[in-house]
């Protein structure tokens, strides 16, 4: 099974991109990690996890790039994990995606907006197959 975590950080490299991603790799240490450094004043360290953008982009956008920059080299991954980059991993996590049924997504909660529905908060959980059929986060909203 292949993981990849994604997040984007502005700055706060050492506060909280950081110590999100050493959590990650203390706890599934073969998980892909991609970071998006969004245009941040201080840029983050040179680490091959990181990517810099030198104009800042939207979340949606910045994410996408992530998962992008999360399948170069690597290839596809089977999950998707985006958190925010303040989030830190407590426990190993893979048995929970094993465990988990084909064409599940899962987030904080599940909202509405008139007629649009969507997963909110910093944690989303989504498997290739799914984001394939979804498609990319829409960098209009």
């Amino acid at each position: 099974m292949k993981v990849a975590v994604c997040t984007v950080g502005i700055d706060g490299w050492d506060e909280y991109t950081k110590p999100l991603v050493a959590s990650v790799y203390a706890y599934e240490p073969q998980t892909t990690v991609s970071v998006i450094d969004n245009a941040s004043d201080k840029d983050y360290p040179d680490r091959v996890d990181v990517h810099r953008v030198d104009e800042r982009l939207c979340y949606a956008a910045a994410l996408n790039l992530a998962k992008d920059k999360a399948d170069e080299g690597n290839g596809l991954h089977d999950w998707y994990i985006f958190l925010g980059n303040d989030t830190l991993c407590t426990a190993p996590f893979y048995h929970i995606l094993r465990q988990t049924p084909e064409g599940v997504m899962a987030g904080s909660g599940i909202y509405q907006i008139i007629h649009y529905k969507y997963i909110s908060g910093w944690g989303m959980v989504i498997p290739r197959t799914t984001w394939e059929r979804v498609g990319r986060f829409d960098e209009n909203y």
